[in-house]
């Protein structure tokens, strides 16, 4: 058993959740942040895990069991520089002898790896606690495990509360840890057993200070009650304090409760005084439930300090609670940038009644899809507080030929472009790849005369055809007569798809077309027609104001 930890980590949590209620982040003190660990020239101590098993130590690093267990390889790779711990694929420990933990004398390089995925499951107790003697200059990577239903017993909250799942830093700006997971899945961890705690941010993850890395790790179903970070909190010390997380999920993540006065928030990821980077990720249906006067804050994130988040999907997060109009958010930024992601049905109830809102704060959102009707403002679509939207994405249509005649087939590419005329940045495409995209063709004989791909492709197009078939008479009763729309982001909003704009309409005789089409970002605009003289194939409608 290691040394009783140090009543730092209770004692930042605390000073940093009173400095977000008086709506502040940490003051960092201005001491240079020691440097990770140097690399070192010898290979790693390669040490293997062979059993499943777990059992308390009883003589050093052994349990009295045949084989080496998890927490057997910890211990041992505690004792050296630069450890490399490998567990066989489709191992599943479940624990029963309370946390592991890894708990160097000075300061140590640890990888926990495997070659596929591997599993950690608590029973009544926090999973993972790293350097609880609070040496600094530790440095661990812990890969494709999934970890899962950690929850700080009363003995592990007495010590420090939240951070079911992982506990980490030493909250010292002159000893930094840092923490890697890559390619993990943790759910069902909670901050706290029984009633929440104020004072134990973090549902899954808590760490104090130093650098986090979330690379390719999903984060479903853990909670903090009464306590910001359903997912994940980092409590910032320094300036060099960093948070990034790359091609990450969150989803489902909760925060509930809170009482008394201050702030609540954070359903996935709550970042207080650090640097934060988000990149290529996901957050979905993760919610803050304020049921006191606690202000409640980013159902997703909510951060302190300056935060970039680029070509990432925020959507269908709900925060609901009490605050003003400045709370609130699926986003709640105090400083930083969005950019080329997906922003859409997220909501919150802070002021009274429901509203859209993706991003809360003084921070530029630009290059991303909103979900809003063309020319909608900002607080219609969701940013509330933000610097600018612009110029925000939208859904072209380009078609061939743009005049046709009876009996002529059409093509059409819908394609996501910038309001502006630019291209779409590749990081929104990637966001927006697979989204689905609903056609109508307008008049169609049957449906086997429409070919359509059903969702974007990573190019941010998707094309669509209407064979030979189409007669220029009025049709009788119960003619089937869908319309081609696309690029309504109203319906993009409601069926978290997206819909191109346009109309091909025959009327009167064979041979005389008319020919109807929409502005194609803005599906709420009236409808202007002309009768061409000829056909002009391979013309493209612009997706501005006007008539084609």
């Amino acid at each position: 058993m290691h040394p009783p930890r140090p009543a730092l980590r209770r004692a930042l949590a605390t000073l940093v959740l009173a400095a977000v209620a008086a709506g502040a982040g940490t003051v960092a003190p201005g001491v240079p942040a020691l440097g990770a660990p140097a690399a070192l020239a010898a290979e790693p101590v390669a040490i293997a895990v062979t059993s499943a098993a777990d059992a308390a130590l009883t003589a050093g690093c052994d349990d009295g069991s045949a084989g080496t267990t998890l927490r057997e390889a910890l211990c041992r790779a505690a004792g050296e520089t630069d450890a490399v711990v490998t567990v066989p694929a489709g191992t599943d420990v479940v624990l029963a002898a309370g946390p592991l933990t890894f708990a160097p004398a000075a300061p140590a390089t640890l990888v926990v790896s495997s070659s596929g995925t591997w599993t950690v499951t608590a029973s009544g107790r926090r999973i993972l606690d790293l350097d609880p003697g609070l040496v600094g200059g530790v440095d661990v990577t812990v890969e494709k495990v999934e970890l899962r239903g950690g929850v700080p017993s009363p003995a592990d909250a007495a010590v420090v509360g939240g951070g079911g799942a992982v506990l980490a830093g030493t909250g010292d700006p002159d000893r930094p840890d840092a923490l890697t997971l890559r390619d993990c899945v943790v759910t069902g961890s909670a901050n706290a057993a029984g009633a929440g705690d104020a004072t134990a941010p973090g549902g899954a993850v808590q760490m104090s200070g130093g650098a986090l890395t979330i690379d390719g790790c999903t984060f479903r179903g853990n909670t903090a009650d009464g306590a910001p970070g359903g997912a994940v909190a980092v409590l910032g010390v320094d300036d060099a304090d960093t948070v990034v997380v790359t091609g990450s999920t969150f989803d489902g993540n909760t925060v509930t409760g809170g009482s008394g006065s201050g702030v609540l928030g954070g359903g996935a990821l709550y970042v207080d005084g650090a640097a934060l980077t988000v990149q290529g990720s996901t957050f979905t249906g993760n919610t803050v439930t304020s049921a006191s006067v606690a202000a409640a804050r980013g159902a997703a994130v909510l951060a302190t300090g300056s935060t970039a988040v680029t070509g990432s999907r925020v959507e269908g997060n709900v925060v609901t609670g009490s605050g003003g109009a400045a709370d609130g958010g699926a986003l709640w930024l105090a400083a930083g940038s969005v950019a080329s992601s997906v922003l859409v049905a997220n909501t919150d109830g802070v002021t009274g009644a429901a509203r859209p809102a993706s991003v809360v704060g003084p921070v530029p959102a630009t290059e991303s899809w909103w979900g809003c009707a063309a020319g909608a403002t900002d607080a219609t679509c969701g940013a509330l507080g933000v610097t600018t939207t612009a110029p925000r994405a939208v859904l072209a249509l380009d078609a061939a030929p743009d005049r046709p005649v009876t009996g002529d087939a059409v093509t059409a590419t819908a394609r996501v472009a910038l309001a502006d005329g630019a291209p779409a940045p590749a990081a929104l495409l990637g966001a927006l790849a697979d989204r689905a995209v609903a056609w109508a063709f307008h008049p169609v004989d049957d449906a086997a005369g429409v070919q359509a791909d059903p969702a974007l492709a990573a190019d941010g197009t998707a094309g669509g055809a209407v064979h030979p078939g189409c007669r220029g008479h009025a049709r009788g009763p119960g003619h089937r007569r869908p319309e081609h729309r696309h690029g309504d982001p109203r319906a993009a909003r409601a069926a978290h798809g997206l819909r191109a704009g346009g109309r091909h309409r025959a009327r009167g005789h064979p041979g005389h077309l008319r020919h109807d089409r929409r502005r194609v970002a803005g599906a709420n605009r009236p409808v202007a027609a002309r009768r061409p003289p000829a056909p002009r194939p391979g013309s493209t409608c612009p997706a501005g104001p006007g008539p084609c």
